[in-house]
């Protein structure tokens, strides 16, 4: 029986977890990062790739999110220019379309201005010359193109950057680690369970569930039992065409139900995606389901009647959000206690690839009156990441 001890036990190796440990290691805390299989395992992994302020939030008047994530955005691309880059995003708007022009130009106007001077804050409408450039877009009942920017990047190497450089400050990772219990004690949390062969036992003042779809998983397993607000998963599916090359980014509105989806430039073809569909299973099993993906191949069709759509393969992650309508609830994260007046566990429900550095801190905060006082100052998101190749 092993036993060691740690101001910080993060559960789950994603990005929120590499988020919140990298901050943590830094700040001069002791931290153990808890996966059950290896970094970036879940859905840290199966995004869509993107590092985007999430244009269609402005409809939701989600405005805040909107400009945090942009600002994130400009801070990727400055400290990962390696993982992290700027492609053009191309925004047809049709006769009949749900939002005329005009009400394109005021959201991509609006989107310029919360992203500031900082690179990709700017639009422009492509002229009508341009428009056969754009890899066999229909043109028929075109009545405008707008071009604006957004970043993308691999999420699965932005992740394992973000957990070595963690690890680079003294966070230790603990991959293939079945959690057990976690035991509620005056000072902190018991932790127990499996890793390898060896049976562990290790103390923290606190923790930090950040298991992604297994948040619910986990929170059974503690003691005194520890109820969280009601969420949802929805599963998010991709298509990878390798055949297909389109010349940039396409933000496009369903024909089928108006939803937004995208076509983005991958590894050489396309990349198909997203849907938002109800999910109750093993997360782990999650694939894309026959339904999903004749629903992206029957939206993106219309649109580029030549392309060649041969799937070459698919994938699909699980997103958790606050209970409510899939395509309409909050992306703000929520942040639930065990105990509102003396918190020593806190749980993420929600959450996006952009915004993870934000979250991480808002995670520390809600739990450092439980720690000892930082001994390093700064922040350690503004420092660059390592050149990492993902395993």
């Amino acid at each position: 029986m092993a036993s060691y001890d740690y101001d910080v036990a993060v559960v789950g190796g994603g990005i929120h977890g590499a988020g919140v440990a990298q901050i943590a290691a830094h700040a001069g805390w002791s931290c153990v990062v808890l996966e059950q299989a290896h970094v970036a395992a879940g859905t840290s992994s199966r995004s869509s790739k993107l590092i985007h302020g999430g244009l269609r939030y402005l409809q939701q008047m989600q405005f805040g999110l909107v400009r945090e994530c942009l600002q994130e955005r400009t801070r990727l691309l400055h400290v990962a220019p390696q993982l992290v880059r700027l492609i053009p995003f191309y925004l047809p708007v049709y006769q009949h379309a749900s939002r005329p022009p005009w009400m394109i130009r005021a959201g991509l106007t609006l989107y310029a201005m919360l992203a500031g001077r900082n690179p990709g804050g700017h639009y422009e409408r492509l002229p009508q010359s341009q428009w056969d450039t754009l890899g066999g877009l229909r043109q028929s009942g075109l009545k405008q193109l707008f071009c604006y920017y957004d970043a993308q990047t691999d999420d699965r190497a932005l992740t394992v950057a973000v957990m070595a450089s963690a690890q680079s400050y003294g966070a230790q990772l603990w991959c293939a680690t079945t959690l057990q219990q976690l035991h509620r004690l005056p000072q902190g949390y018991r932790l127990s369970g499996q890793r390898g062969a060896v049976t562990f036992t290790i103390q923290a003042r606190v923790v930090v569930n950040v298991a992604g779809p297994w948040i619910g998983t986990v929170a059974a397993k503690c003691q005194p039992p520890l109820e969280l607000p009601p969420f949802a998963q929805v599963q998010g599916a991709h298509l990878s065409l390798p055949n297909w090359h389109p010349p940039g980014a396409f933000t496009l509105q369903s024909p089928l139900d108006g939803r937004v989806f995208f076509v983005l430039p991958w590894q050489g073809g396309a990349l198909l995606g997203s849907t938002e569909t109800p999910f109750d299973g093993d997360p782990a099993q999650a694939a894309c389901t026959p339904q999903e993906q004749a629903y992206l191949l029957e939206s993106a069709h219309p649109f580029f009647p030549q392309a060649d759509m041969t799937v070459g393969a698919s994938f699909a992650g699980i997103r958790v959000l606050p209970k409510g309508d899939a395509n309409r609830a909050s992306r703000e994260a929520l942040l639930p206690v065990d105990d509102p007046t003396k918190p020593r566990l806190v749980t993420l429900i929600g959450g996006k690839l952009t915004s993870y550095h934000p979250t991480a801190r808002a995670i520390i905060k809600r739990l450092q009156g439980a720690l000892p006082p930082a001994n390093t100052a700064g922040d350690p998101g503004l420092l660059p990441l390592p050149p990492t190749t993902p395993p």
